[in-house]
């Protein structure tokens, strides 16, 4: 049970950021799919002019909603590390 634990649980911020990174490249694939589809099968330019920045814009869309899983699993790993390193809280925190 242990070795199954340590395999799912173990280095949960690299495996978030890895998480992060996959989905964005599968989407980023599907959106450059999806555009050389609607070039190929589109007849009239109106069509594309319309469509085209719809899907466009759904891959920016997709590419920056990416940004705060990896920048979670980011804070995940860097908790991680800094646990029993010494680290220790500040005395004084700084005035906003």
């Amino acid at each position: 049970m242990k070795k199954i634990e340590n395999l799912l649980y173990s280095n949960v911020g690299k495996k978030i950021k890895m998480l992060a990174l996959i989905t964005g490249i599968i989407g980023m694939l599907a959106v450059v799919v999806g555009l050389f589809l609607l070039l190929i099968g589109c007849a009239d330019m109106d069509d594309l002019l319309i469509v085209g920045p719809i899907v466009a814009g759904s891959g920016l869309v997709l590419w920056v909603s990416t940004w705060p899983l990896y920048a979670f699993g980011q804070i995940t790993e860097d908790v991680h590390n800094g646990v029993g390193k010494g680290t220790s809280k500040p005395e004084k925190l700084p005035e906003l």
